[in-house]
This record gives C-alpha cells, sequence and structure tokens, in this order.
C-alpha cells in the first residue's frame, strides 16, 4: 500500500512494501532504494556519485577495519580512520599533491611536501615533554651569513656564518687581508648577527701570521662586538693589538654566545 499526500508545508511518501519501502528505477531498472530503518539506523547508505551537504555529523566510533571513516566519540572528538595499501590516511591539497601522510599501520605522521609553518609568531615545538612547558619549547631557529668589520681599520675579506637555536647564536668567522697592522690598539670585531646578553669566553682561534698564538676570543656583554685576548701568565690577560699582526694575518673563528 502506497500514499501521497500534501500540504502548504510538506509532501509525504508512504509505501509499505515486502522488500524496499520505496524504490528509485531508471528505464525499469532499480537505481537506489530507501527503508525506513536506513534512514534512522545505523544501516549504509551508498552512493555512487558526491554527496553534499551543510555539514557531516558522525555520531559513531570507526571501526579497525574500515576502508575510510568518519568518526566521533565524545573523548576523541572527531575520528578519521582509513586502511590502505602503503597509507593509512592522506591528506592531499588542491593540486592532487600529497601534503601529511600517515603510512599503512605506522603512528607516525610525515610531512610529503611543504613546510610545518605557525601561523601566530612566538609558537613552537614542545620537545621532550609531553605538556607545553617553555623550558622544552623550540621557539626560534635562524640561519645566515654576516658581514664582520672592525671597529679601527676596514678588512678586504671577511666572511661570517651563523644559526641561532632559541637564545645561543653559533658562528664562524673567516678574516683575511688587515688593513691596519701598525696601530698600537685593540683588535675589535663587530658585526654579529644578534646582541649578545652576558660577556663570557666563547670559542676558538686558529691564527696565521698573528704575533701571539695562543688566542680566544672573549665576548662582551650587551653589543654585537667582540675582542680576541691572551693569556699573557697564570694570571693575567692582554689583548690582541693590531701592531702584532704580520705580513697576511689570517683569522678562523669558531664560536656561541647567549643573545638577549
Amino acid at each position: 500500500m502506497s500514499t501521497i499526500k500534501s500540504s502548504s508545508a510538506d509532501l509525504t511518501l508512504n509505501a509499505d512494501g515486502s522488500g524496499n519501502d520505496i524504490k528509485f528505477q531508471s528505464n525499469a531498472s532499480e537505481v537506489g532504494s530507501l527503508t525506513a530503518e536506513g534512514l534512522l539506523s545505523t544501516t549504509t547508505v551508498t552512493a555512487s556519485g558526491v554527496v553534499t551537504g551543510a555539514t557531516v555529523e558522525a555520531t559513531g566510533d570507526t571501526s579497525a577495519g574500515d576502508n575510510a571513516a568518519i568518526g566521533y566519540t565524545a573523548t576523541e572528538g572527531l575520528i578519521l580512520t582509513g586502511q590502505g595499501s602503503t597509507d593509512d590516511v592522506t591528506i592531499k591539497n588542491d593540486a592532487d599533491t600529497t601534503v601529511l601522510n600517515v603510512a599503512t599501520g605506522s603512528s607516525d605522521i610525515e610531512i610529503s611536501a611543504g613546510d610545518l609553518i605557525f601561523g601566530t609568531a612566538g609558537k613552537g615545538v614542545v620537545l621532550g615533554a609531553t605538556s607545553n612547558t617553555d623550558a622544552n619549547t623550540l621557539d626560534d631557529y635562524e640561519e645566515g651569513t654576516f658581514t664582520p668589520t672592525l671597529v679601527t681599520g676596514t678588512l678586504s675579506g671577511s666572511t661570517g656564518f651563523y644559526t641561532k637555536i632559541g637564545k645561543m647564536c653559533h658562528f664562524q668567522i673567516n678574516i683575511s687581508n688587515f688593513s691596519d697592522k701598525t696601530t698600537d690598539a685593540a683588535i675589535i670585531i663587530q658585526g654579529l648577527p644578534f646582541t649578545q646578553g652576558i660577556a663570557s669566553a666563547v670559542g676558538s682561534v686558529i691564527t696565521y701570521q698573528v704575533g701571539n698564538a695562543n688566542v680566544m676570543n672573549i665576548v662582551t656583554g650587551s653589543t654585537t662586538q667582540f675582542y680576541l685576548r691572551y693569556a699573557v701568565n697564570a694570571s693575567s690577560w692582554a689583548s690582541l693589538k693590531h701592531n702584532t699582526l704580520g705580513g697576511d694575518p689570517n683569522l678562523h673563528l669558531v664560536g656561541a654566545y647567549r643573545t638577549t
């Protein structure tokens, strides 16, 4: 038995068949069917095309054998479950390029294309902890080059490289061709990429044609400068000066300092 009822507000289709309640046919061939249980229960509804709607609200958990499923639980929230021969979960962009995936049976997340970028400055990655603690958060990384210069005299050949991780700046400097080799003044090198937070002795220096080979670089506080000092004896230090340089002096420095 079937009835059709209409009013100003709705259209009602009512059927009571021994199999399907409502059948959809094209040229006498069934193309789809609906039952009351199919609309109201968890019975699978299959569509051969694209299903569209304002929202899709999942009400149950997924299962381990699901090929591809969207689920929900009050504890886990939104759940994406997949099962593929290569990846279980794959996220692609509009160009059909995989940007993130979880390999089959794996618990690792792989970024296959692009970089991990934060939309807000100052955010970072928590390492070695399960909560957002400042001590375990890597929130700054930078690498690049800079040009060392002299407070007194000039350099015709100098190159600087740096890598900053958190508040620690690691640098490497190669210096050659000092223009001033006669002034009785301390050699002060400037142009570090970041302001130093504390004064401390850091790094090591390899020298060529320099009057005193026992040199270490000393970082001055709250500036981008440092000067070179060497141990005169067990209780005193002296600055490396321009007039101690030889005919073709070279300095190769590697060091690190804490920034502000």
